[in-house]
């Protein structure tokens, strides 16, 4: 497996290691590169339409359909709609287990548990109507804090892995996809230099390809061209940045290739303050009391950075900074100069 496309980030808590997604296009669009975790990941898609690829095999995502995304299954998604909505839910299969082996225990949930057995990714139309009402029961209990939340959370999971056994989704499988699959190789690879600048002919090259078809596969199995590819697996390193490190702005855009449009601005200074209302004020605020003065305004630019990054799609860091401008209004895209 490529090491470089795994996700690591927590989901849930030690104790309820489950989480719950509400994706939507508010108002960027949605564009996850391609990686693979440890847990199951099971889509239900509510409105407008979403391109998916799991292991190379293209999807096409409508109101109504469930996808189930395996451990270990490399996936990427983006929105091919400008209303495209979805429930994610995301947690590993050993959750499910029980402390004692009985039948269900041995048959059914440790082969999941233990990739010896994979469920089918697009469920059938009936099997999805079962599973809908199941998975957005299993969604509402996640979230409520008290411990009869995660049980019945648990219960609606355990219903839809049987109706999954019943129906004939699940089969046993003997061994991972071959590690060598050029997708796996150009992603990895991808996520690895996206710091660099690289060039598609450049890219043919590292995998033996002349550019043309070079080119050609990368659009066909990615479902996209090379550089809008490469501009959302930049944005996504930098928002990690962001949340993990305590570095400057400029420093992270450099890490993440945005060289040109970090520097462009000419001015210096802080990030400016952010909105009252918005989700960085609210992590700021939250801090204050633990944050000397220069420290607090940085952190909410940082924060606010990472709110710009997760609703733009393309290329963040285009406008003029804002220090030039403290009164305009703060949209997606919008540039911040750190001192």
């Amino acid at each position: 497996m490529k090491r470089e496309l795994e996700e690591t980030r927590r989901q849930g808590t030690a104790m309820r290691p489950l989480q719950v997604y509400h994706m939507r296009c508010d108002p960027g669009a949605i564009d996850v590169p391609f990686h693979w975790h440890e847990n199951a990941e099971i889509l239900l898609m509510q409105t407008g339409t979403l391109a998916l690829q799991v292991e190379a095999v293209p999807f096409t995502g409508r109101p109504g359909d469930v996808f189930f995304i395996n451990p270990r299954e490399l996936h990427g998604m983006q929105s091919a709609s400008a209303d495209c909505a979805y429930l994610a839910i995301v947690f590993p299969l050993s959750w499910l287990q029980f402390a004692l082996a009985d039948e269900a225990e041995e048959n059914c949930l440790r082969p999941l548990a233990d990739r010896r057995a994979r469920v089918t990714t697009r469920l059938d139309p009936l099997l999805a109507g079962l599973a809908a009402p199941l998975l957005t029961s299993a969604a509402e209990l996640a979230e409520d804090p008290a411990p009869a939340g995660a049980l019945g959370a648990k219960a609606a999971l355990l219903a839809l892995a049987a109706q999954l056994y019943r129906a004939g989704a699940v089969r046993r499988i003997s061994r991972d996809r071959p590690a060598g699959d050029p997708l796996r190789r150009i992603a990895g690879y991808l996520q690895q230099h996206c710091g660099e600048a690289p060039t598609q002919p450049r890219r043919g090259e590292e995998f033996h390809m002349s550019p043309k078809y070079f080119s050609s596969y990368f659009q066909k199995r990615f479902a996209r061209n090379f550089s809008d590819y490469l501009t959302a697996v930049r944005i996504e390193r930098a928002k990690t940045l962001l949340q993990q490190t305590d570095a400057g702005v400029e420093w992270v855009a450099q890490q993440a290739a945005f060289r040109a449009a970090a520097t462009s601005s000419g001015c210096s200074g802080g990030p400016p303050a952010v909105p009252p209302g918005s989700i960085a004020a609210a992590a700021a605020r939250q801090a204050r009391s633990k944050i000397p003065p220069r420290k607090k305004r940085l952190t909410a630019g940082r924060e606010y950075c990472i709110l710009l990054l997760s609703k733009t799609k393309y290329k963040p860091m285009q406008r003029s900074c804002l220090c030039q401008d403290p009164n305009r209004p703060r949209t997606p895209g919008d540039v911040f100069c750190s001192s």
